[in-house]
């Protein structure tokens, strides 16, 4: 096989696989679209969210601190309470914008799941619909679906993130892969602590 062919077929599977991508998030769309009509939840959006004076502050310096030193509600989860307070400063906390917003987590996590699991097997197809299976699972709908769920959908992503960035840790070692890959799970604990 020639080097030309080699590229050739680079491409042509960088394509592909772009393809894809664009089919998984037209496919969030389709399921999730309809979130940007819904309301807030009467369960925990009202407390963890709405009457969550660091929250409704929006995005400033006196909110970032309280979001990273005071717990609400025995929570601590203080990269949803700054993804949160953009949502505040850019839509006044409209619930089909931050509804939206975890939709467009979900798919950014669904497409680094379908990018970790192509780079690792090379499957396309069959990592293509794994990567569906995930976009669309009713275990996912409360984490796009509920605003105060946005842990869920942040944590997926930083989950996500790990993957890669392990596996590029465990291809070749060093200190700066290593710290990457420790930064993404502590950004994974700063949106939803396991407890």
């Amino acid at each position: 096989m020639s080097a030309a062919q080699n590229v050739s077929g680079a491409v042509r599977s960088r394509a592909v696989e772009f393809g894809i991508s664009a089919a998984l998030v037209l496919l969030l769309l389709l399921v999730y679209a309809q979130v940007r009509n819904h309301e807030f939840v009467d369960l925990d959006d009202f407390v963890l969210v709405l009457n969550n004076p660091h929250v409704m502050a929006g995005l400033s310096v006196e909110s970032l601190g309280a979001a990273f030193s005071i717990p609400h509600r025995e929570q601590w989860t203080p990269l949803v309470w700054v993804s949160l307070q953009i949502d505040q400063e850019l839509h006044g906390l409209d619930p089909g914008w931050v509804l939206l917003h975890n939709v467009a987590l979900h798919a950014a996590a669904t497409l680094l799941l379908f990018a970790f699991l192509v780079g690792r097997t090379g499957a396309t197809w069959l990592c293509a619909f794994v990567a569906a299976v995930f976009a669309v699972h009713p275990l996912h709908v409360e984490s796009v679906a509920w605003a105060s769920e946005r842990k869920d959908a942040l944590s997926g992503l930083f989950w996500m993130l790990v993957l890669i960035l392990h596996g590029r840790y465990a291809d070749r070692p060093s200190w700066g892969r290593y710290a990457l890959l420790l930064l993404a799970m502590a950004g994974g604990l700063l949106a939803k602590p396991c407890w």
